[in-house]
């Protein structure tokens, strides 16, 4: 791998965390409102 690859796999590695931090962040947001809503959202993300 040259390190031009290595950079743009860790800066996509980047994106993908603070993504995935963001989504945690939304579902531990939502888990606050009342039950129905929660699962409301919960069924929303199961497609």
């Amino acid at each position: 791998m040259t390190f031009a690859q290595v950079r743009l796999f860790t800066a996509a590695a980047e994106r993908q965390h603070r993504r995935r931090l963001r989504d945690l962040a939304t579902v531990m947001r939502a888990a606050q409102y009342d039950k129905s809503n929660f699962e409301k959202f919960l069924k929303t993300l199961d497609g």
